[in-house]
C-alpha cells in the first residue's frame, strides 16, 4: 500500500541526457614487408579477478589496424 503511489514512476521527474561519441580513424598507404609476426590474443580467467567497476578490453591480433573504443558513463544522482 504504501509503495502504489510511486508504482510506474510516478511522480519521479524524468531526466533526459544526449551522448554522442565520433570516431574518424583511418589506415591509408601503409606498407608491410618481410616477415610478419603476431602474437596470442588471450585474456587469462583471472584477469578480472579483483577487478571493480567497468572493465574495458581492446584486443588485436593483426597489423596495420586502427583500433577505436569509447565508453560512456553517465551518473546521475538526484537529492
Amino acid at each position: 500500500d504504501q509503495l502504489e503511489a510511486s508504482s510506474g514512476r510516478q511522480g519521479v521527474p524524468l531526466q533526459l541526457q544526449l551522448n554522442d561519441n565520433q570516431q574518424n580513424a583511418m589506415v591509408r598507404g601503409n606498407t608491410l614487408s618481410g616477415p610478419s609476426t603476431t602474437g596470442n590474443n588471450m585474456i587469462s580467467d583471472q584477469a578480472f579477478g579483483n577487478m571493480s567497476g567497468i572493465a574495458t578490453v581492446i584486443q588485436n591480433t593483426g597489423n596495420q589496424v586502427v583500433i577505436q573504443d569509447s565508453t560512456q558513463v553517465n551518473i546521475l544522482i538526484n537529492r
